[in-house]
């Protein structure tokens, strides 16, 4: 019973979840491009403590504007990104729509993250391009890795790492993955470095890129280790 309940927390670490190192750990990411530049962002992170032994859950969501493409297609370009139904009868012309839901696992005792998964949604038309693209998804990806610096700057900054892209763009970004770097900004309740408390920017004024990446840090090392780790620790309980 104990081996199969191990599989399966190991199954479900390998599909959804990245493991992260307890520490604030920036992933320092270069960006490059093609880069989708979202502005107006509502970033809001809500933590529920556990209701036994185990981690808490944290809730990061942000949402806003994708407003505009830049692409290395030589000489770089720069185009706007407008919402779905921009190129259509009754053309609407405001920014497209961006979305990033990420979940963590919270250690009770640090207040830092061990664990998350989580999913990027950039939707949109770019009718600047030759030929338009009309959307509706331009870029979606499925979470690989997370960083962050405690403040300051004010607010801190997070960077992500997804993968398994799909949209209308994501042929774009050559090395397969694309980095986000999220910086909160506002006048709200501030990120301190403690993943065990709330935090909101209170107005939508964050920002974040979204940008093509060649090469990022592999958690699969991390992921490996958290796995032998967890089944030797498990084979010694069955041993007495």
């Amino acid at each position: 019973m104990i081996r199969k309940r191990l599989m399966g927390a190991v199954l479900c670490a390998v599909v959804g979840w990245s493991a992260l190192s307890a520490q604030a750990n920036p992933l320092n990411l270069t960006m490059g491009l093609p880069d989708i530049l979202t502005q107006a962002l509502s970033v809001t992170y809500v933590y529920t403590p556990p209701v036994g032994p185990g981690d808490g859950t944290g809730v990061l969501s942000v949402s806003g504007s994708a407003v505009q493409i830049a692409l290395a297609d030589p000489p770089p370009v720069v185009t706007t990104i407008n919402a779905v139904g921009s190129m259509g009868p009754g053309a609407d012309f405001t920014s497209g729509d961006y979305t990033l839901d990420i979940t963590l696992m919270v250690d009770t005792a640090t207040g830092l993250p061990t664990s998350a998964a989580g999913t990027l949604l950039i939707e949109g038309e770019i009718p600047g391009l030759l030929p338009p693209v009309d959307g509706p998804t331009l870029l979606a990806g499925t979470l690989m890795d997370f960083g962050f610096s405690a403040p300051p700057p004010a607010g801190g900054v997070f960077e992500f790492v997804f993968d398994a892209l799909s949209g209308e763009v994501s042929h774009l970004y050559t090395g397969g993955k694309a980095g986000v770097i999220l910086t909160p900004g506002g006048t709200g309740t501030q990120f301190t470095g403690d993943f065990r408390d709330d935090f909101s920017n209170n107005t939508a004024s964050g920002n974040a890129n979204n940008f093509n990446i060649a090469q990022v840090p592999e958690p699969t090392t991390a992921l490996l280790t958290l796995i032998a780790v967890s089944a030797v620790a498990s084979r010694r309980r069955l041993l007495r």
